[in-house]
């Protein structure tokens, strides 16, 4: 008679807690929706100071599910990893599309080349994954830029 080995191993729980009725979550149809609430989830004091991205996470009606920081740098730039954006998206039930945004401490709105490359790169990533990015914003203290009004996704 053999002996089995059990062996532990962690579980992964998926979950997803909202204090609001999906009725009640706002619906972004355009940038003009995107930034005001991402602008209530930024701290104004830091616009100069550090770039920050974050990512705001949509249902199949463009309902608001969520927002999420996916990263903090420093002055010169921040860092987004695909894979983190993917897992949040991904775990994140009833997700079909997000906007990306980052801020250019320098004031700038103007997309550098990196900008260009990662929203390529997330986009190409989001579609095979089933997922739509629907935009990237980059913010600064007083305007914005939307690479989707601006033809560059």
């Amino acid at each position: 008679m053999s002996t089995i080995n059990v062996i532990a191993a962690p579980e992964i729980r998926v979950s997803f807690k909202s204090k609001m009725k999906a009725s009640e979550r706002p619906v972004v149809c355009c940038s003009a929706d995107a930034v005001p609430l991402f602008r209530q989830h930024w701290d104004a004091n830091f616009y100069e100071i550090r770039e920050e991205a974050r990512m705001l996470l949509l249902s199949t009606k463009g309902r608001v599910l969520g927002i999420f920081t996916l990263s903090v740098g420093g002055l010169c730039g921040t860092v987004i990893d695909p894979s983190v954006l993917f897992l949040i998206a991904l775990r994140t039930p009833g997700t079909k599309s997000f906007i990306l945004a980052h801020n250019h401490p320098s004031g700038s709105t103007t997309p550098s080349a990196a900008d260009l490359g990662l929203t390529k790169k997330i986009g190409e990533g989001a579609q095979l994954l089933n997922l739509r990015l629907n935009d990237h914003l980059i913010l600064s203290s007083d305007s914005y830029l939307s690479m989707a009004d601006e033809g560059l996704l």
